[in-house]
């Protein structure tokens, strides 16, 4: 029954185009009784003797240290006969492999939010489906992005690259390389390089930050470098990792990363055919890596590159191997911390950014290559899950496809704004402003690598009027301040920056300037609730019946941020809601703790729901889920879905286009723990309820709204003077009397 259900579920797509001897399909692997364990060898022959019985290598690296690997229950009770200390890690591998699959169907029966994409990001697909996607933005967009076939893999796949920047003369455009599923097996890398190619296909014009980056920047994308590797783990063998070159002697495969003439064959790689780690025959001897390095080293001005994988939640960089030199080690360690952070501060898990050497030794690995041979600041990104007991390693569920993607695109624009602009503008993601009430804003510029820019400017204006310039205060370390006076309602605030490099370049933010400047609207809101926690408003807590430790508690910050919980609160009056406020080990454990606000009317127009969230689970697995009730509680609809970061941010939900304008509103965050190894910590605090109101008159005077001041206003003047309208108060005082007349 096991295998019926694999094969129906297996062959989605079809090898058309292919040899008649690769379209052959062969019956799909069963993982009866594996496992995968993690085990810490004591030698190079316990090693060795681990990875001779082992079916696959989990591992992205194999040397000192624990490793993990897949093993039968035969192979496992030897290793446990031979006295290896074994964590099993998962207990049912075909049972993994199974509902992974089962849930890919369903979400593709269902076609959840698919819409008119080849893929939606909800789901995993077929390499046919990823190549027609990519297709399809070129389709859409053909000024910006530009697709070639940079050679074919070793059964005659093509190998589809997608180079995408704004139109016009990019000769002078730099370049960034990113590409993913050089294993087979890491099927959530893909949707993380297609989520970027989307963003910028579909952002360009509209997206200041993307539109900026087209016009500066070239993106070459390599999605799929694996495609043979890829089939077959989708059709066949799931956790399948090489390409799948015949070796000839009943084997298949060569690891594409260790393929790579850098220490080719030394340390961490394997002579051995059957081997996960094999290294092949000589250094680009496989089609796919080579046809990558003639692409890679005829780009005329690459900055950057990410070899993009999973898992493990890890930034990589080199040296990856014993006695490897690299001169820019200091560069490649301060950009790679700030991926990390830039990952955490968007929402995603906790990445942890160190060099390839301090995980295991590796050689021949494509990112030690690219940096060296091309002399760019290259990574190796291990994208979710992060590991551990109940991990679920290269299957991690569809619901995680879409905050990695968002998680890791922050990254790679960070990587490409730091590598290829000559300086980095960091501005606040700011949607409106309220009318008639002036603001600071503040924003940083950074030089990409030659330190702190100098004379900074912001330009402003409201309508169709020239810029205004107004003074940047600096705060040091290349922050800065201006204050902004959105005077005019409903009528969009437009600013861009200017700064000088410290060579004297003058660059703009965005790049073209007046000409394509932020837009913010302004708006007129009005606060209908807002909660900082000061007081108790009448927020109830519930928690489930297994939950040990960390409900919700009402209070000031107490933790110290030693278990990557908040050290203060979001809005500075001292006081938020938290999980088990106490200081030491303390956090959810065990269950969910869910914090409920009290009946709130949203009744008098389309409101938003914000809210400043902390959440931060190391285990990367649970999320804080936000739901919305327009029933008082009867009913729930899923709102907003909090991925783990150990920072303060701020959410907002559209209450209307859930629940429509209800007078009894409530709202909920619910923060769970379903792995007992991960620690979890959440708080909230700064919840707000506003609407948006119409504009208010610009002319009191235009009694009547026509647009302009005439004698018919008098007339209306008289009627509402008579009917005691609101148009009668012509002063503002608030009353209709003859004073309005003079007024």
């Amino acid at each position: 029954m096991r295998v019926t259900r694999v094969a129906a579920l297996s062959m989605i797509v079809t090898l058309a185009g292919l040899p008649a001897s690769a379209q052959q399909p062969e019956p799909p692997a069963i993982y009866d009784g594996h496992r995968v364990v993690r085990v810490t060898p004591e030698s190079g022959e316990r090693l060795g003797r681990v990875l001779e019985l082992s079916t696959h290598i989990w591992s992205e690296r194999v040397g000192r240290g624990p490793i993990e690997v897949q093993l039968s229950a035969d192979a496992l009770e030897t290793l446990r006969e031979e006295g290896f200390d074994l964590e099993v890690l998962i207990d049912d591998v075909q049972g993994l492999v199974e509902q992974e699959r089962a849930e890919i169907q369903a979400r593709r029966d269902a076609a959840q939010l698919r819409g008119a994409d080849a893929i939606d990001f909800q789901n995993y697909y077929p390499l046919a489906d990823l190549i027609a996607f990519v297709n399809q933005l070129a389709a859409e967009r053909p000024d910006l992005v530009s697709v070639q076939s940079i050679g074919q893999s070793v059964q005659g796949r093509d190998i589809w690259t997608m180079t995408i920047t704004a139109p016009g003369d990019a000769s002078a455009r730099p370049q960034v390389a990113l590409n993913s599923l050089i294993h087979a097996r890491e099927w959530i890398t893909a949707p993380s390089t297609l989520r970027l190619a989307r963003d910028l296909v579909r952002g360009y014009g509209t997206d200041a930050r993307l539109t900026s980056l087209l016009d500066q920047v070239q993106f070459v994308i390599t999605p799929v470098l694996n495609p043979d590797g890829y089939e077959h783990a989708w059709n066949v063998e799931r956790y399948w990792r090489k390409n799948r070159r015949n070796n000839g002697d009943g084997t298949f495969g060569v690891d594409l990363n260790r393929n790579w003439d850098v220490n080719f064959g030394g340390n961490g790689a394997d002579p051995f055919t059957n081997s996960d780690i094999y290294h092949g025959p000589s250094a680009f001897s496989e089609p796919e890596t080579s046809a990558m390095r003639d692409m890679l080293t005829s780009l005329p001005d690459l900055r950057s590159h990410v070899d993009t994988h999973s898992y493990s939640q890890l930034i990589l960089w080199s040296p990856g191997f014993v006695g490897q030199i690299v001169p820019r080690q200091a560069e490649l360690e301060a950009l790679g911390t700030d991926l990390a952070q830039t990952i955490l501060e968007t929402g995603g898990a906790s990445y942890t950014p160190q060099r390839g050497i301090d995980l295991y030794e590796a050689s021949g690995t494509f990112a030690d290559w690219s940096g060296s041979a091309l002399d760019i600041l290259s990574y190796t990104f291990e994208l979710r899950p992060a590991g551990g007991q109940g991990l679920n390693g290269f299957s991690p569920s569809p619901d995680q496809i879409l905050p990695t993607a968002i998680e890791i695109n922050a990254a790679y624009l960070h990587l490409a704004e730091a590598t290829a602009t000559p300086l980095r503008f960091v501005l606040p993601s700011v949607a409106s402003l309220q009318f008639d009430q002036p603001v600071s804003y503040d924003f940083s510029v950074l030089s990409a690598v030659d330190g702190p820019s100098s004379a900074v400017s912001i330009f402003v204006r409201q309508g169709a009027g020239s810029f205004t310039e107004l003074a940047a205060q600096s705060l040091g370390n290349d922050r800065y301040r201006v204050t902004l006076d959105p005077s005019v309602c409903g009528e969009d605030l437009e600013l861009y920056v200017s700064a000088l490099t410290d060579t004297a370049q003058p660059v703009t933010y965005p790049f073209q300037g007046a000409a394509q400047p932020v837009a913010i609207s302004v708006v007129n809101q009005q606060t209908l609730f807002q909660d900082s926690f000061g007081t108790d408003l009448g927020w109830s807590v519930s928690n489930a019946p297994g939950l040990t430790d960390g409900g919700w508690e009402r209070g000031s910050p107490v933790g110290g941020g030693d278990r990557n919980d908040p050290a203060a609160d979001f809005d500075g009056d001292g006081f938020a809601y938290l999980t088990d406020n106490v200081d030491g080990n303390s956090d959810v454990d065990s269950g969910a703790t869910t914090l409920t606000s009290p009946s709130l009317d949203a009744s008098a127009g389309n409101a938003t729901l914000t809210y400043a969230v902390w959440y931060s689970n190391t285990s990367g697995e649970d999320v804080l889920e936000v739901e919305i009730s327009g029933d008082n509680g009867a009913t729930w609809l899923p709102a907003d879905t909090v991925t783990s970061a150990g920072a303060w941010r701020e959410r907002s939900i559209d209450v209307a286009s859930l629940v429509g304008q209800p007078s009894q509103l409530r709202v909920r965050f619910i923060a769970a723990d379903d792995d007992p190894q991960s620690i979890v910590e959440a708080g909230i605090d700064a919840v707000a309820l506003v609407v948006d109101e119409p504009c208010p008159s610009g002319c009191l005077a235009d009694v009547n709204g026509d647009g302009a001041v005439t004698p018919a206003d008098f007339n209306a003047w008289i009627a509402a003077f008579n009917a005691n309208a609101p148009e009668c108060d012509q002063n503002g005082d608030g009353l209709c009397n003859p004073s309005d007349f003079n007024a």
